[in-house]
């Protein structure tokens, strides 16, 4: 408690600049050295069905393999609280602004720098403009992890008893699965979480980026 008390009055300025910007209503509460993210997944998860994963997530390790980009110290992540970005008119600007956008799109990146974060573990940006109400906007953000997206699905769960991204799916910027950018959903059909890695290039209507700033002492 005390540790989240220093980096709310540490970063209070930057905290209201950047809710003020993007819209963000909702903060995660992230604890230093979470668990592996294996564990974490089988925490985030009780009581689900066995989570489905793609062939390309699996190839490349699957929950033991995924590399992230975040750090293991105590944070705060502002985000946005809509349970779907796809087909929901009432999402975010911002975060409906990143459907249909591939990793270059969305970061202002080569496809080679990409690949060179990817390596080397390196955050992938969220940089990208847009226009909104005719005017250019630069966005300028982060993504989530696969670690923070767990937490965030199961917190969402607990709190409105249904789940994120129920329609569409999402980029997971700070989380690597060998060569690829790992996505996840929830499958309302078939009830339970789906996790994916895809391709630099890779694009869709209903691919989305969930936005995010995180904060740390």
């Amino acid at each position: 408690e005390q540790e989240i008390k220093k980096i709310f009055q540490k970063n209070k300025a930057e905290i209201q600049k950047e809710m003020e910007t993007y819209g963000y209503d909702n903060i995660l509460i992230i604890p230093e050295n979470l668990p592996n993210t294996e564990q974490l997944h089988q925490k985030m998860t009780k009581e689900y069905k066995e989570t489905w994963q793609s062939g390309n997530f699996k190839e490349g390790g699957g929950f033991a393999g995924a590399k992230h980009t975040e750090n293991q110290k105590t944070r705060i992540i502002l985000c946005h609280n809509d349970q779907n970005i796809y087909d929901n008119q009432k999402a975010n600007v911002f975060e409906k602004a990143t459907l249909n956008k591939n990793l270059m799109q969305l970061s202002g990146l080569t496809e080679q720098k990409i690949q060179q974060k990817i390596q080397n573990q390196e955050n992938i940006p969220v940089n990208f403009e847009t226009t909104i109400n005719g005017k250019t906007i630069k966005v300028q953000a982060e993504g989530l992890s696969l670690n923070e997206y767990l937490i965030f699905q199961r917190q969402y769960q607990e709190k409105n008893q249904k789940h994120l991204d129920e329609a569409g799916y999402t980029w997971l910027l700070k989380t690597f699965s060998a060569s690829r950018v790992v996505d996840s959903d929830w499958d309302p059909g078939s009830g339970q979480l789906y996790v994916s890695a895809l391709d630099s290039d890779s694009s869709n209507d209903d691919l989305s980026c969930r936005l995010s700033r995180s904060f740390e002492n």
